[in-house]
C-alpha cells in the first residue's frame, strides 16, 4: 500500500514569521493491479492456446482475485470462444485463418487493471505428403517385400502417424518400416495412409504383382486330315498347347521332312510319315 498525506494546517509564526505545517496520515491507498496477456502466437489452424495470465501483477502486493478474458477482434464470421472467460489459464482454438486479438483484466478486490492485449495469427495447417517405396514390385511366390515410408514428411515437420494395408485382410503394419510376406499369387494393392497432429491425412498406393512359379507349357499335338495316301494330301496340325501359369506361347513344329513351322496350327501336305514336336 501507498500512503497519501495532506498539509492539515498552516499556521504563521508570530515570532519568527514562518509556516509551521502540520501534517496528518490519511491512511492507505490502492493501485490497480497489471494484467500481462500471453506474448504474441504465430499458430496453426485449429491448433489449441492457453491463455495464461499468472504473470499478472499488482503493485501493492495485493492478490489478484479475478481474471477477465475476452476476444476483441477475430476473422469475420469466426464463431471460436474462450473455454472460461474467468479463469486464470483457459483454453482458445480459432476456427479461421486470420488475425485475433485477445484482452486480460484483472482485479485486484478494489481496482481493475488497464486491459493488456495479445495477438493471435493463424494459419492453415498444410496436409502431410506420403511416399512409399517398395524393394521389388513383382516376384513369384513366396514373395517377400520390405516397404518404406521414410520419405513420408509434414510441411511443418510434425510428426506423422503411419498405417499399411499390405491388401489382404490379415496385413497390416504402423511402423515407418515394414516388410510383408505373399504366399498367394494375385495383384494386391498396397495402401501407406500418414497423419500429422492435427489429424490431416494423406496416402500413397502400389500395385504387388504375385505368381506363382514357372511351369512348363501342357502341349497334345494332333493331325486333323488323312495320315496316310496321295502325296498331295493336306494335313492340319494342332498344337493343343495350355501353359499353367497363363504365359503367351511360341510354337516350333517339326514335320520331319526338313520343313518347320511357328504357327500353332499349321497345314501342309502330306509328303511321309511325319515326326511332329510341339
Amino acid at each position: 500500500m501507498a500512503f497519501q498525506s495532506a498539509a492539515n494546517n498552516l499556521v504563521e509564526d508570530d515570532f519568527n514569521g514562518l509556516l509551521d505545517v502540520f501534517v496528518r496520515d490519511r491512511g492507505p491507498f490502492n493501485q490497480p493491479p497489471v494484467a500481462k496477456a500471453p506474448p504474441d502466437l504465430n499458430i496453426y489452424l485449429a491448433e489449441e492456446v492457453v491463455l495464461d495470465g499468472s504473470a499478472s501483477i499488482d503493485p501493492d502486493n495485493d492478490s489478484i482475485v479475478s481474471f477477465t478474458w475476452a476476444i476483441e477482434l477475430a476473422p469475420q464470421g469466426s464463431m471460436a470462444t474462450i473455454s472460461d472467460v474467468n479463469a486464470l489459464a483457459p483454453t482458445f482454438i480459432p476456427d479461421m485463418v486470420g488475425e485475433y486479438v485477445i484482452s486480460l483484466v484483472v482485479n485486484d478486490g478494489t481496482e481493475d487493471s488497464l486491459a493488456d492485449e495479445m495477438f493471435v495469427r493463424v494459419i492453415e495447417n498444410l496436409p502431410p505428403v506420403a511416399v512409399i517405396e517398395a524393394s521389388t514390385l513383382s516376384g513369384q511366390i513366396p514373395l517377400a517385400v520390405d516397404f518404406s515410408a521414410v520419405n513420408s514428411h509434414d510441411p511443418e515437420f510434425a510428426p506423422l502417424t503411419y498405417a499399411w494395408d499390405f491388401g489382404e485382410t490379415n496385413g497390416g503394419s504402423d511402423l515407418v518400416d515394414a516388410s510383408y510376406t505373399y504366399h498367394n499369387p494375385g495383384t494386391y494393392t498396397v495402401v501407406l495412409t500418414v497423419w500429422d497432429d492435427f489429424g490431416n491425412e494423406a496416402s500413397d498406393s502400389v500395385e504387388i504383382v504375385v505368381t506363382a512359379p514357372n511351369q512348363p507349357p501342357q502341349v497334345a499335338p494332333t493331325a486333323v486330315g488323312p495320315t496316310q495316301g496321295s502325296a498331295s494330301l493336306n494335313v492340319s496340325f494342332l498344337a493343343n498347347a495350355s501353359d499353367p501359369n497363363g504365359d503367351m506361347l511360341s510354337y516350333f513344329w517339326d514335320f520331319g521332312d526338313g520343313s518347320n513351322s511357328a504357327e500353332e496350327n499349321p497345314q501342309r501336305p502330306l509328303q511321309r510319315l511325319l515326326f511332329m514336336r510341339g
